[in-house]
């Protein structure tokens, strides 16, 4: 019985989390089939973003590095977020996922609907188009 009485509070929580998650105009793109982006339940927008992230020469080149570091296990690994009401941009922190940890490399907000993408430069605490990411990357070295 207390079995039964646990599995029902638990599958309550996870409706009354999934009822928060979604607002009723906020898609992504017109297409009415599409998940909102809040749950990235979304797999092609979520891989459509990974893509596109993956194009960026710091990524490929942390990647690479992460690659090597664990004798080719696995490379940079991601952390989605959501939009939070009234934001635009979905976070991402990329990184290196160890077994204990998460080291985040870069904190990245991606636009989903024009796939707009600015690195948060915490020195600075503002976000920065990728040329000035790795501009600003550069005169730090």
């Amino acid at each position: 019985m207390r079995f039964l009485l646990c599995l029902i509070i638990f599958f309550l929580g996870k409706i009354s989390e999934g009822q928060n998650l979604h607002t009723k105009n906020d898609k992504v793109t017109k297409n009415a089939t599409t998940h909102k982006a809040y749950t990235l339940i979304d797999t092609a927008l979520e891989n459509k973003i990974l893509d596109t992230l993956m194009k960026i020469g710091i990524i490929k080149r942390d990647n690479g590095y992460i690659d090597s570091v664990t004798n080719h296990k696995h490379g940079i690994a991601f952390i989605m977020g959501q939009i939070n009401k009234g934001d635009t941009d979905i976070l991402i922190q990329a990184g290196f996922k160890g077994a204990d940890r998460f080291e985040i490399h870069y904190q990245i907000y991606i636009n989903p609907r024009t796939m707009d993408i600015k690195f948060y430069d915490p020195v600075d605490d503002k976000k920065l188009s990728i040329k000035e990411y790795e501009k600003r990357e550069a005169e730090l070295k």
